[in-house]
């Protein structure tokens, strides 16, 4: 509950405050709140970069387009516009890790990639804006949907996508499960 906003804010009815995100309720157990915030918008924005750099790594992206890719995705567009909003930021940063658990649910160890895109999904629920939640999920089902529906129109590999399918489907319930509290 925050008292200071209007008449009172009801601060785990609101997803945009992300008062459960784990990384924020570390944040501002170790810091006084003038120092906690501005920390979870930088370490966001480098979480941003670095996972966008491992993610175009793992397309097989050199180094130079890798760390070009991240640089744009850290400082460009969306994350330069809502910098400001710490709603904003969780997202660019698990976006590209989730892409990367994705792809990885039809390779050798798909328990880890839902394990990996179950937390991503619940770090996404737990502490952001609902549109670019909206967003975010459209962009992983166009990531989806580009590698699993040639897969399936191709016989050889039916019984493949579709596990993996069931690993997507397994990683998003448990993703709502963890988010939960904060939904």
């Amino acid at each position: 509950w925050d008292p200071a906003r209007l008449s009172g804010h009801p601060l785990l009815a609101d997803g945009q405050t992300g008062s459960l995100h784990p990384p924020r309720l570390l944040l501002q157990w170790l810091f006084p709140p003038r120092l906690a915030y501005p920390l979870h918008l930088v370490l966001h924005l480098a979480a941003a970069g670095l996972g966008m750099y491992a993610y175009l790594r793992s397309l097989g992206c050199g180094r130079a387009a890798a760390l070009t890719g991240a640089v744009v995705w850290m400082l460009g567009g969306q994350n330069a516009v809502t910098y400001k909003y710490g709603s904003v930021l969780p997202l660019s940063a698990l976006l590209p890790l989730a892409l990367m658990a994705v792809d990885g649910l039809a390779g050798s160890r798909p328990a880890a990639s839902a394990a990996g895109l179950a937390l991503a999904l619940a770090g996404m629920l737990m502490a952001s804006h609902p549109q670019f939640l909206y967003y975010a999920a459209l962009i992983l089902a166009a990531a989806a949907g580009a590698r699993w529906i040639p897969a399936l129109l191709a016989r050889a590999s039916r019984v493949a996508t579709l596990k993996a399918v069931g690993w997507g489907a397994a990683a998003a319930l448990l993703g709502l499960a963890l988010a939960a509290p904060q939904i």
